[in-house]
């Protein structure tokens, strides 16, 4: 569309609007959802254990039925995400997803060519040389759903969020054992419980 412009004896004139295409009455055809999301998840699971949590977790989306992706804790990530946003507590949902895995693996860090990584790389190109590296905790294999308070859940379930707070720099404050309002466990000493639960 161009706006034409006329003058007269020194005056402006009103503008006039002609068009040089017809405007389009209908929207553009949709392209159909990529098979995956761009970014990158470098603890991303491909094999079996990525199908059983996406299965268990029910990790699908909701409006394309797209698969999501699904990959073990990264406490690299999510450390420069709290000192990023200066937080002080965090909620892990669906733990209960975790019941059934005979151990589990955290990334506590990064390599790029054998070097050691303490960041996100800031620049896309760096990715592809990005290897995280794991601790292995033992899993607790119970049932966890119809706990109430941490106490409750077994040891190697506590140790295991006890070594998510140390590697992220923050307190867990809630912990989700299972998709309801009620399996939500308020840790003791959090400012938040009170209004979660009422």
């Amino acid at each position: 569309m161009r706006v034409k412009r006329c003058w007269s004896k020194g005056r402006r004139r009103r503008s006039s609007i002609s068009t040089s295409a017809p405007i389009p009455t209908s929207p553009p055809p949709s392209r159909p959802p990529p098979d995956r999301a761009p970014g990158r998840v470098p603890t991303e699971l491909t094999g079996a254990i990525g199908d059983h949590i996406r299965e268990r977790g029910q990790e699908y989306g909701t409006t394309t039925g797209r698969p999501r992706r699904c990959g073990w804790f990264d406490t690299v990530a999510g450390r420069y995400v709290v000192r990023l946003n200066d937080i002080a507590r965090v909620a892990l949902t669906r733990f209960d997803i975790l019941d059934t895995l005979p151990e589990l693996k955290v990334c506590v860090g990064y390599e790029a060519d054998g070097v050691a990584v303490s960041r996100p790389p800031a620049g896309e190109g760096e990715w592809p040389h990005i290897t995280p590296v794991y601790e292995t905790l033992p899993g607790w294999k119970a049932d966890t759903s119809a706990a109430r308070a941490l106490d409750e859940l077994p040891t190697n379930a506590r140790r295991y969020i006890e070594r998510l707070e140390e590697g992220l720099g923050a307190e867990v404050a809630f912990v989700g054992v299972g998709p309801s309002r009620e399996q939500m466990i308020t840790v003791d000493g959090s400012v938040f419980g009170e209004a979660l639960v009422s």
